[in-house]
């Protein structure tokens, strides 16, 4: 499953230099309209950046709105068996991100989670985790 991490729209497009296209293998689009950000509705993710760790077993990224409506997106980590929430792997996946994307996809918080809320189905529940963490009562 991929998540939307910021609001970037063409990253195909040939205006941009060499150095500043994501990386293909990095790269996985999704219409979200639920995590869609203020610019458009496909955006690149860097999910697949975040799945590559053996320390991760699971991951969710949300937005976060301030009272101004300004975003900043959250990244939750389900940490593999064995393995420790450390700052060395936050540091590097923020880095891997970064370089194989850009720092626009970098999250602005990443955090530990002891799990990721699913339905009966599998589907992650981005939307209960985003109304939460805005204060709001969770819809049903």
């Amino acid at each position: 499953m991929f998540f939307v991490i910021t609001s970037l729209c063409d990253t195909s497009s040939s205006s941009l230099p060499h150095s500043h296209k994501p990386a293909p293998r990095l790269v996985a689009v999704r219409p979200d309209p639920t995590l869609r950000g203020p610019l458009c509705e496909c955006v690149p993710s860097p999910v697949s950046t975040v799945d590559s760790f053996k320390e991760v077993e699971d991951s969710l990224c949300v937005p976060q709105y301030n009272k101004y409506r300004e975003e900043r997106v959250i990244l939750f980590l389900k940490m593999a068996s064995g393995h420790a929430f450390q700052p060395d792997l936050v540091k590097r996946i923020h880095d891997t991100i970064h370089m194989g994307l850009s720092v626009r996809h970098v999250p602005s918080l990443i955090l530990e989670s002891k799990g990721i809320p699913c339905t009966l189905n599998g589907k992650k529940v981005e939307v209960a985790v985003k109304q939460i963490i805005a204060g709001k009562a969770v819809e049903q």
